[in-house]
């Protein structure tokens, strides 16, 4: 078994660890997330200090313990500065940061995943950017990368094209008006038109397809609703304080 191994990633989480000492959860684009020390990284001359902590990316050499990969050297490849700036570029980093951490599975490779958090954090660090409509897509394509990419071409029962629909998180799509009274145990999100071309836009071009797109906020609150509720009722995630923080922050 080979002990020691490189890749780039993204920092999700750190706390203190011992005296010196600092834990962190790496996402890594080679083996996925990772748990590891990086030792002495909290004393002010450490090599390390800088690149152990959240909103960069890194070149990581690790070794791999019985239980805690050991961060034995790391160079900073990129720096999301704006999130450190701005309260609400960084309650979204955050966001994002402990979604994926929950999401992901310890030692299972998400090449795709971690394009996807690359292309966000390298969006949100833009000037020009909209974080809520970053954040929004993000959610959406991450969806489609679990698996749970939502049907947007009509009524999922009976294939009626016709608005208006409601979005099902539960049936993971659009259900008319007509299915949607005959199954009264569904819960359903009222969806407008605008909301459903949105998402229809970014599942075609992905994050790029945000640019400097400014949506309006019925919009946003609908896919706020509606992107949660499919995140939560599929992976089973619930409870996080950055997503309280988030909505704090954008109500605020």
């Amino acid at each position: 078994m080979i002990k020691n191994w490189q890749s780039e990633a993204f920092v999700l989480w750190t706390k203190p660890y011992g005296e010196a000492d600092k834990l962190v959860v790496l996402f890594t684009r080679r083996k996925g997330k990772v748990a590891a020390v990086a030792r002495g990284a909290r004393k002010a001359k450490s090599k390390l200090a800088g690149i152990v902590d959240m909103f960069v990316t890194g070149d990581y050499l690790l070794y791999q313990g019985k239980s805690l990969a050991i961060i034995r050297q790391a160079a900073l490849l990129a720096e999301y500065s704006r999130l450190r700036e701005s309260f609400e570029h960084y309650s979204h980093g955050v966001y994002l940061c402990e979604l994926v951490n929950q999401v992901l599975e310890e030692a299972c490779p998400a090449e795709a995943l971690y394009d996807l958090m690359l292309m966000a954090f390298k969006a949100l660090n833009r000037a020009d950017s909209d974080p809520v409509l970053i954040t929004r897509g993000f959610e959406l394509l991450l969806l489609k990368e679990l698996g749970y990419s939502p049907y947007l071409k009509g009524c999922l029962a009976c294939g009626a094209t016709a608005p208006p629909f409601i979005f099902s998180p539960a049936a993971g799509g659009l259900l008319c008006c007509r299915c949607s009274a005959g199954n009264k145990g569904t819960k359903g999100i009222a969806l407008s038109q605008g909301s459903i071309a949105l998402m229809k836009r970014i599942l075609d071009r992905g994050l790029a397809g945000i640019g400097s797109l400014k949506a309006p906020a019925k919009v946003q609150d609908e896919l706020n609703r509606l992107l949660w509720e499919s995140i939560t009722c599929n992976t089973g995630i619930s409870g996080l304080k950055s997503k309280a923080l988030l909505n704090y922050t954008w109500r605020g």
